[in-house]
């Protein structure tokens, strides 16, 4: 099946093709300024899909080494294009040039067809994941292709009922997410809350680089879906808004917490 990055770059690049070729067909005005303006908007479908497609592709660490090879590349087809365009012109003549030219776009795309669907083969996400974390308030500020990447590092892990995810006092290491079930949270022994799914925990001990501050335990068989702590800190951090919302959640959790589990934090991490 096609998705539809595939699609747009493939027809995007059939349209410029048929662009260069109109004018060289029909030599007339109208039909020359038809065929720019046809060049114009495939170049837009094809350059707005191939960069979308790289960003869901890509991480954050090897972005800009492909933007600045995407660019270069792109300076070097034009120049090999304006080379080829004299030699075709005077072996063909300009209208001949203008036909060869735009053929050689379908063609193109048919040689290079097999490359593009594998790449466009593992940019899809499972939409539970993506959903998750498109609806969570923490990361519901981060752009789509960064979203798309986090769906891909969470792992999935299941618990049966009465299971402590976390305990209290114990390191903190990973960011959970509720797919299904529900979890009862507890501070010190007593009762806080319960948090079932679309719901997570775990922000507050990664966040602020503290022991757990409350202990969380499973009521029924449980599905969640974990992050890294690396992973979960990189995409929070590094988006600000994303940071001003986490700092929030955590805050009207702080707001909660027995007085004596606030002291675990150092003083400038009181988040309020």
């Amino acid at each position: 099946m096609w998705t539809a990055g595939l699609v747009v770059v493939a027809g995007g690049s059939v349209v410029v093709g048929v662009g260069a070729v109109v004018p060289g067909v029909w030599p007339h005005p109208i039909d020359a300024y038809a065929g720019w303006f046809a060049i114009g908007v495939g170049f837009v479908f094809v350059e707005v899909a191939a960069k979308t497609l790289m960003q869901r592709l890509g991480d954050d660490e090897t972005m800009g080494r492909l933007l600045t090879l995407l660019q270069a590349g792109k300076l070097a087809a034009m120049a090999m294009g304006a080379l080829c365009a004299v030699l075709l012109d005077g072996l063909l003549g300009t209208r001949g040039a203008l036909i060869v030219l735009g053929a050689l776009m379908p063609v193109f795309v048919l040689f290079c067809w097999t490359r593009l669907r594998a790449y466009e083969v593992g940019a899809p996400v499972a939409a539970g994941p993506y959903l998750l974390l498109r609806h969570s308030s923490i990361f519901e500020p981060l752009p789509m292709a960064t979203v798309e990447r986090l769906s891909h590092d969470l792992a999935p892990v299941e618990f049966g009922a009465g299971a402590d995810v976390i305990v209290q006092g114990e390191p903190g290491d990973r960011f959970y997410l509720i797919e299904s079930g529900q979890v009862d949270v507890f501070e010190h022994g007593e009762f806080r809350r319960s948090e079932g799914p679309g719901e997570s925990f775990g922000e507050i001990a990664l966040l602020h680089d503290v022991p757990r501050t409350a202990t969380v335990r499973t009521t029924e068989p449980t599905r969640l879906l974990q992050l890294e702590r690396d992973q979960f800190l990189l995409a929070v951090t590094g988006h600000r808004r994303t940071t001003q919302v986490a700092h929030t959640v955590v805050t009207d959790r702080w707001d909660g917490l027995d007085p004596s589990e606030k002291g675990a934090l150092a003083p400038g991490d009181n988040p309020s």
